[in-house]
């Protein structure tokens, strides 16, 4: 089986070390599978620690954006 309506476009699982959440690996091994493009992006692995899911309010939002930008533009052409 294939996603063929997502396959092209670039996608990231974003992980916060305190989300709670623990299946990006799973996830984007799933989406792989039906063909997408996707990555999992924990932010941990780019020194962001602490944050919990609601990354993008918390004092460091700045670091997080900043590691969300450079993986798009790692992805998207300008």
């Amino acid at each position: 089986r294939v996603l063929k309506n997502l396959q092209g476009i670039p996608m990231a699982y974003v992980t916060a070390e305190r989300s709670g959440r623990t299946a990006g690996p799973a996830v984007t091994a799933f989406l792989k599978q039906m063909g997408c493009q996707a990555d999992d992006l924990q932010l941990k692995d780019k020194g962001i620690r602490g944050n919990g899911h609601f990354m993008m309010l918390e004092s460091n939002r700045r670091q997080v954006f900043d590691a969300i930008r450079s993986w798009i533009e790692s992805k998207v052409e300008a």
